[in-house]
């Protein structure tokens, strides 16, 4: 008799699950709300506790949430609806069919199910959100995933998400989008939302107090060991705008540990400029997030901000002095609408200010006249653009001649004539070339006449005496 009721209490059903594990194609269900429960037999059941699914049945959130236990240590959570996204509904079986709604699914070694008219196969130990709407989506927080649909596939990695759009059709794959509120992203993103949360509040105060940038990414580099050089950085940025921005994805950068630097940046702005925000790619590189406030917290404290003087806008691509690491003062030439080197208005051109009138000059190639660096001074290269007929050049900006006259005259009484006689040489090698273009009916004659716009400095009595 003992022996009988020990038997019987082995047995025992506790709400709908016995002591036994799930076998393939069965789930153990805890529901905390209400879930309905359509079984294989035509019965429909209300749970509020506990059940267990057999092959065939049908399980469906009303209200709350639920987990569920799998074979193989494969776990499923189950939700509400939430705005346009349906309640779970799943139909169990050895590969179960996730019919509507978002399903969170965690496989140690892997797992598959399926839904619409594809497969989502996860691999390695997995974890992922796959979601039943008009499409099948995947969000991939560990491990990888494949979705497969009429012989078509696409690999989804971690952090990436894709799309069985149609039977046939697949989306590209593309960042995880997280939400802070949701429970799901909280628990397998939640470094990212973190170190997004502090970034946000870090930049806002950085451009308050107005930091350069694009010093500040410099800074950072300064702080690595295994970084590129200062003019190297430089041209990494160039293209990018947002220096802060940029800031952070080179912290990022120093702070990852596997490949080269360029291999890191290119994955790591790649994935940036795809859309994941600043936390999601140093959880794809693996990088600390209190690094990486420490990095740049501790760089911008020498950092100068523009209301110091510093000549730098919001853009990455301003002109570093490598052995400062600071920016360099004044336009470039090359970029429209620069700041005087005097600090006035600037010429439209970027250069110094007293551009010169309008000129308009024959269709052509520009034309540079090089540079020339005599003992204590450099006389700049000039180049003069050359529209096509009709078309209005910029105006033709150059130095105060005067100025460099002066500098040049008092320097070849000190040298004896050294640079009288380096200019005639310059005169007389590129007179076979200069007098054709230069004389007062060539194709500059209007510019680099003796009234022309360059006369002071190509003329007989110029610095550059070109003609012939």
């Amino acid at each position: 008799m003992a022996a009988g009721l020990l038997v019987a209490v082995g047995a025992v059903v506790i709400g709908g699950s016995s002591a036994s594990g799930p076998a393939p194609g069965e789930a153990l269900v805890t529901v905390h709300g209400v879930a309905t429960v359509h079984r294989a037999d035509g019965g429909t059941e209300t749970v509020t506790d506990h059940t267990r699914l057999e092959p065939g049945d049908r399980f469906s959130i009303r209200s709350g949430s639920a987990e569920l236990e799998l074979a193989d240590d494969v776990r499923f959570s189950a939700v509400d609806r939430s705005g346009d996204v349906p309640a779970t509904e799943l139909t169990m079986a050895r590969v179960p069919t996730l019919r509507s709604g978002p399903l969170l699914v965690v496989a140690p070694h892997g797992t598959t199910l399926t839904s619409g008219s594809g497969e989502v196969r996860l691999t390695g130990s997995a974890a992922a959100r796959v979601t039943r709407t008009s499409a099948v989506g995947v969000e991939v927080f560990r491990g990888r995933a494949t979705l497969d649909t009429a012989g078509r596939t696409v690999a989804v990695p971690t952090l990436r998400a894709g799309e069985i759009v149609a039977a046939g059709e697949l989306s590209g794959t593309r960042p995880v989008a997280y939400r802070a509120s949701d429970a799901w992203d909280r628990r397998y993103l939640g470094p990212a939302i973190s170190l997004d949360r502090q970034l946000t509040s870090l930049l806002r105060g950085m451009r308050a107090d107005g930091v350069d940038g694009a010093a500040l990414a410099q800074k950072v580099r300064a702080r690595d060991d295994g970084s590129p050089s200062a003019t190297r950085l430089q041209a990494l940025l160039r293209s990018r705008s947002g220096a802060l921005d940029s800031a952070v994805g080179v912290a990022i950068v120093g702070l990852a540990g596997d490949g080269s630097y360029v291999d890191r940046w290119t994955r790591a702005f790649r994935f940036h400029d795809a859309g994941a925000p600043w936390g999601l790619v140093a959880m794809d590189l693996g990088v600390d997030p209190d690094a990486v406030i420490d990095a740049l917290g501790r760089a911008a404290q020498t950092t100068p901000s523009l209301a110091d003087g510093a000549a730098s806008d919001e853009r990455a691509g301003t002109t570093i002095d490598p052995a400062t690491g600071l920016p360099v003062a004044g336009g470039d030439g090359a970029t429209a609408a620069g700041p005087g080197a005097d600090g006035g208005a600037g010429g439209v051109d970027g250069g110094t200010d007293g551009s010169q009138p309008v000129a308009t000059l024959p269709g052509g190639t520009p034309i540079t006249i090089p540079g020339v660096t005599v003992p204590g001074a450099t006389i700049p290269g000039v180049t003069v653009p050359v529209t096509l007929p009709g078309v209005t050049l910029p105006p033709v900006t150059v130095g105060t001649i005067p100025a460099v006259t002066t500098i040049v005259s008092g320097l070849d009484t000190v040298t004896g004539g050294l640079v009288t006689d380096l200019t005639g040489t310059v005169g007389t090698i590129l007179a076979p070339i200069t007098g054709p273009l230069t004389g007062s009916g060539g194709l500059l004659g209007p510019v680099t006449g003796s009234g022309g716009v360059l006369g002071g400095v190509t003329g007989s009595g110029g610095l550059l005496p070109l003609g012939p």
